[in-house]
């Protein structure tokens, strides 16, 4: 007899994230939670699906970040070098994404109108 998800200690959360790995991350609770019944044999109710969604986009954002921070110092030097052409970092790139994304594209072009004059 085959052994379940269960008897070889795949635990909820586990069976979540292989599930969103095979169904993709905008399938329905309800579908996440056959697919649980049917492959791993737990049973989940809605909320602790979403809630172990939750978590596994937290940890790979943690796990992102951490990666993100342990350059090598020939990587990070790499990184903020300026620009050829017009001596730009990378991290005033950076900078001007992170204000595009808080006060959108034509909030941006306003700034910058304000500021030439």
């Amino acid at each position: 007899m085959a052994e379940t998800a269960k008897e070889k200690g795949i635990t909820k959360k586990e069976a979540v994230r292989q599930s969103l790995e095979v169904l993709g991350w905008d399938t329905p609770r309800s579908d996440i939670a056959k697919h649980i019944k049917e492959h791993f044999g737990h049973d989940m109710d809605l909320d602790h699906i979403s809630s172990c969604k939750g978590d596994i986009r937290r940890e790979a954002k943690q796990k992102k970040k951490k990666a993100a921070t342990t350059k090598s110092p020939a990587e990070k030097s790499e990184t903020t070098k300026p620009l050829k052409s017009a001596g730009i970092s990378f991290d005033d790139i950076e900078s001007v994404k992170s204000l595009v994304e808080r006060v959108g594209a034509d909030g941006l072009k306003r700034l910058i109108g304000m500021l030439s004059k």
